[in-house]
């Protein structure tokens, strides 16, 4: 492979990794918008639409039970000023401020669970992209100490190894934590 066909490869593989970052960014949006939809379908019944059948329906139950009440007040002699009375109280807000609630916390779970996938995903592309890089480029080493840097180069689990519950307690008790 020719220094040229490096650098053109190396621009090419560039370019689809910014293109790749800009379609995660594009895809994290698309998810977004379509769990909008699910949530809107989930708490469809929140709408104005089904309230007002809901209170229209509840109207006539209470229409019809103060019917029956009236005609047993009268079969019991209970005079009209002193019979009960049934009226409909509708708690419409406290409810719509509990799945407003639930509506906030599960969005703010997606977004935080999408952020997190878009993130994962740039970092794999930008890992591809290194990896495509060093394939075109480490053709063009010639001395087995340019190879050996390259292999030299530490991994990110030799940079962050896992802690033990061990390793925190005496981190926290030399700066004075909890024991």
């Amino acid at each position: 492979m020719t220094p040229g066909d490096r650098r053109i490869l190396i621009g090419i593989i560039k370019q689809r990794e910014r293109v790749a970052k800009a379609d995660a960014a594009r895809r994290s949006a698309e998810i977004l918008v379509d769990f909008d939809a699910q949530l809107q379908r989930e708490f469809s019944f929140d709408e104005n639409e089904i309230w007002s059948q809901a209170v229209e329906k509840a109207n006539a139950a209470v229409a019809e039970a103060s019917r029956l009440i009236a005609e047993e007040c009268k079969r019991l002699g209970i005079p009209d000023d002193f019979a009960p009375s049934l009226n409909l109280n509708w708690r419409h807000q406290g409810y719509y401020n509990g799945t407003k609630d639930a509506r906030a916390k599960l969005r703010f779970a997606a977004v935080n669970r999408v952020q997190a996938a878009e993130k994962a995903a740039k970092a794999e592309i930008e890992k591809q992209s290194v990896t495509l890089q060093e394939k075109v480029l480490v053709g063009a080493l010639e001395s087995g100490e340019a190879q050996g840097f390259l292999a030299s180069i530490p991994t990110v689990e030799q940079l962050m190894p896992i802690i033990t519950i061990e390793q925190v307690k005496s981190l926290s008790q030399i700066a004075g934590g909890a024991q």
